[in-house]
């Protein structure tokens, strides 16, 4: 079995995510430069850039490809027979059919 392959269908929109995520990023980091709150603010910075990010493998439409069993491809039946037939002994036998 093969492993699982994690591929992205929008290529196209590489170019775009990528200058909207250097552009915001640019301007996340002019605003926040002169904002107090010492580390919790770069933290801020660093959680919305990351989510911008998110955002933008969103928008290159991840897929992942794997294998998966068919539905019901392992079901099997078992039949069971308990009729008076299989209690029935051959003739010069000493055991049933069953």
């Amino acid at each position: 079995m093969s492993p699982a392959v994690l591929t992205f269908s929008g290529w196209n929109w590489l170019l775009p995510v990528g200058g909207f995520l250097a552009a915001s990023a640019l301007v996340l980091f002019w605003s926040y430069r002169a904002a107090p709150g010492g580390a919790l603010r770069w933290a801020c910075l660093a959680l919305k850039v990351a989510a911008l990010a998110a955002l933008g493998l969103c928008l290159l439409e991840p897929l992942w490809f794997g294998e998966h069993a068919r539905p019901g491809a392992n079901l099997f039946a078992v039949m069971v027979d308990n009729s008076q037939s299989l209690q029935i002994k051959d003739a010069g036998s000493l055991q049933t059919r069953g």
